[in-house]
């Protein structure tokens, strides 16, 4: 009988591997342009439950905590340079999913007068 125990048990994992990489987060903006601060980023989820928490990191250090509202719209101070910026979430059912993206940030443009 083990023969037939197999593929139920492949099914059932490749059913739970689909499962798990079905959440996704888009990061909309920034995009690839070189950016100002504060800089506007906006998300948008594809979860399978509930988000119940949104955290935003900027090279590894995460911002004050953000409201678990989606789509994620706010706008990030960050200083001139490359940057790496990263969107986490957690589901209601546990399930992490996360999204990164380079971003560019020029110095404030300035104006004479």
């Amino acid at each position: 009988m083990p023969f037939i125990t197999r593929p139920l048990t492949t099914l059932l994992f490749l059913v739970a591997s689909a499962a798990a990489f079905a959440q996704t987060i888009t990061i909309v903006s920034p995009g690839k342009d070189l950016v100002t601060s504060p800089v506007r980023v906006v998300a948008n989820f594809s979860p399978t439950a509930s988000i119940t928490s949104i955290a935003v990191s900027v090279d590894g250090v995460f911002l004050a905590g953000t409201q678990a509202v989606t789509p994620l719209d706010i706008d990030v101070p960050m200083s001139a340079g490359n940057h790496v910026l990263t969107v986490n979430a957690v589901q209601a059912d546990g399930l992490q999913f996360s999204a990164s993206r380079s971003v560019s940030v020029s110095t404030a443009a300035t104006t004479t007068s």
